[in-house]
């Protein structure tokens, strides 16, 4: 299921024809629901997020309403229909400071907050960094600003990020169902962050493998507004238990369930009203609990 016509219309040619592909917004509880109640859906696995950094800095309001309001409408949704779920949630979320971490920290939340009312089925969580190729990121960019012999943007050569395949987090997300407990954010194996400058310059090398006139020019733009230096996949006070070798779990979670659902449900009312100030507090305020 997916909000973008021309996602499914691409993914059409790709994938085994059983497969439904179903044009849907998250934000559309109604519709939402129709197609969980219908197509019997006992798991579903929640990916629809926005994810940019930049780009939800300048979009606030947008960036709300996917992540946050939405999550808690998948939430309903799985819980009236006694369906399983998985967040995909990102390392930004582990001690935030950008919009998306924000956001996403909050949705992880509400996947602890509907688990107090949910008493037959699983919610989880799994949290990972940065998926290599996939639509968007960064070596996505770096390999067209290389193939059009431009000179590749970094923010700074200091920048380091975790990678993982396509493949990889599939697999792993889909292990993640297999293990029959529940209130848990698992955390993958993402071996060693990258720096992304060295990254950058491995993928220039390629290139002048294939043209040897080739050299790679860089431009420092600097870290953009709330990036981090260096990301983590968890936070100081969480305490990781292993499960094998590619996963693990957070043990230590103490959400303040009743304040959490109080702010929540004010702002819920009130963030269309707000200036983007009080909203950013209101963010960090809930985050932290």
């Amino acid at each position: 299921m997916d909000n973008s016509e021309i996602s499914i219309y691409e993914k059409k040619s790709q994938i085994d024809k059983k497969i439904q592909l179903l044009l849907c917004d998250i934000n559309d509880f109604v519709l939402l629901d129709k197609i969980v109640k219908q197509n019997k859906i006992n798991l579903i696995i929640h990916a629809a997020a926005y994810k940019h950094v930049n780009i939800l800095e300048k979009n606030i309001y947008s960036s709300i309403k996917n992540n946050v309001f939405g999550t808690k409408n998948v939430c309903e949704v799985a819980l009236k229909n006694n369906s399983d779920l998985v967040l995909i949630s990102t390392d930004k979320a582990a001690e935030p400071k950008s919009v998306l971490g924000y956001t996403k920290k909050i949705s992880e939340q509400l996947i602890h907050y509907y688990n107090l009312q949910n008493k037959k089925n699983f919610f989880n969580i799994v949290r990972f960094g940065n998926v290599f190729g996939s639509s968007g990121s960064a070596v996505i960019k770096f390999i067209d600003q290389i193939n059009n012999n431009k000179p590749v943007t970094i923010t700074n050569k200091l920048a380091s990020r975790f990678f993982m395949t396509i493949l990889e987090a599939c697999y792993l997300v889909l292990e993640t169902t297999s293990l029959r407990v529940k209130n848990k954010t698992f955390i993958l194996n993402m071996g060693n962050p990258i720096n992304i400058y060295n990254l950058a310059k491995k993928l220039g090398e390629f290139k002048k493998n294939l043209d040897n006139s080739y050299k790679i020019r860089f431009v420092e733009i600097g870290l953009q507004k709330n990036e981090k230096l260096h990301e983590k996949l968890s936070e100081k006070s969480e305490s990781l238990k292993k499960i094998n070798k590619d996963i693990f779990y957070v043990s230590n979670y103490n959400l303040k369930f009743k304040k959490f659902n109080d702010l929540f449900i004010k702002f819920e009312k009130n963030y269309k009203f707000l200036s983007e100030k009080k909203i950013i507090a209101y963010l960090k305020t809930i985050s932290n609990l």
